[in-house]
């Protein structure tokens, strides 16, 4: 990559990034660290890409959150039924996702849907979806602030262009393959379903044996399904590269917290940090393949450092830490023990 587009790509992250979290802590959001992460996600996109994923990621919040909420009202009361409804609506998800031009849109949904179940112990659903909406919108304005500062041309291209979202997924849905393909894209679609269900049940499986308790338990469930739906999506989970910049970010965050941020002084230091974090990582893994490894060495950070909005002790730290690996570990495992996947689309 040319260091002028490399600069500005970084520009650019490290920018929505910092601007996302100043977004969240102004209008003191629950957990700010969602929206730098919805940031961060977005900054992944190929150019001509990252607005619309924008739009598909709200709009994936908005439908995730209403699934689950069903899915609970229907079956909440029974775990084991609940936990099939969610398995068979991640499967639906998954297949939807096959061969889509909209497959963020269903990832966002199926994540969404997934947490939103996951964390139906410890908090009311309803409140929580409403969080994860308000995060994820201010993530989303905070990029688009910036990308229409640092490429107005491309993003005003791709604003041009949203519209036709709803259209464009109801086109999609209704209509179908050409006649001597039909086969193979439904037997493509079900091998992807069933592989997610099992992929879901062998981390729910590693969750209700390992049992952590409070901030483990849901950064477990978060990461791991996070992480499944994009090996999904992409193709692609890479175990010794997730398990290796998890456990550099999360020692970047006890770094962190144990040196750095004692010595900062409001916003306006966290900010430069914050930055600075951001532009290294975007610098040093600049293309969207590597937003895998790049997301790694971030989150563990965001989420542990106090950036979260939740100060823990160092033992607190650590055992968020083992949360975070432990939810990589199980995302790769279930990945590759239900035979991983093509790339969705």
């Amino acid at each position: 990559m040319p260091l002028a587009s490399r600069f500005a790509t970084a520009l650019l992250s490290a920018s929505s990034i910092t601007l996302a979290f100043w977004l969240a802590y102004a209008l003191h959001l629950e957990r700010p660290y969602w929206a730098g992460i919805a940031a961060m996600v977005l900054s992944f996109s190929a150019q001509g890409q990252s607005l619309q994923k924008g739009l598909w990621r709200m709009a994936g919040t908005v439908a995730g959150a209403a699934a689950g909420m069903a899915v609970l009202a229907c079956f909440g009361e029974a775990r084991l039924s609940l936990l099939l409804a969610c398995g068979v609506l991640l499967a639906l998800l998954v297949m939807l996702m096959r061969g889509s031009s909209y497959s963020y849109f269903y990832y966002s949904t199926a994540l969404m849907a997934v947490l939103a179940v996951a964390q139906s112990h410890g908090e009311a659903p309803f409140r929580m979806a409403c969080a994860r909406m308000e995060e994820n919108l201010a993530g989303i304005a905070a990029y688009t602030l910036c990308a229409l500062c640092f490429r107005p041309q491309a993003a005003s291209r791709e604003i041009r262009e949203l519209p036709g979202f709803g259209k464009g997924v109801l086109d999609e849905l209704l209509s179908l393959p050409a006649d001597e393909r039909v086969r193979e894209v439904l037997r493509d679609k079900v091998r992807a379903g069933l592989q997610a269900f099992a992929a879901l049940a062998f981390a729910t499986l590693l969750w209700q044996n390992f049992d952590p308790a409070g901030l483990q338990s849901a950064l477990f469930m978060e990461i791991a399904a996070l992480l499944i739906l994009l090996g999904f999506m992409t193709g692609r989970v890479a175990v010794w590269e997730l398990l290796f910049s998890f456990a550099a970010g999360v020692a970047g965050a006890l770094a962190l917290y144990c040196v750095v941020l004692p010595a900062l002084n409001g916003f306006g230091d966290l900010a430069v940090v914050i930055f600075g974090l951001a532009f290294a990582m975007a610098w040093a893994f600049p293309t969207p393949e590597q937003g895998m490894a790049r997301m790694g060495l971030l989150v563990p950070v965001f989420v542990l450092s106090g950036m979260g909005g939740e100060h823990f002790g160092p033992q607190g730290l650590l055992s968020g830490g083992v949360g975070l690996l432990c939810a990589a570990l199980a995302a790769t495992l279930a990945f590759g023990l239900s035979g991983g996947s093509r790339p969705a689309g």
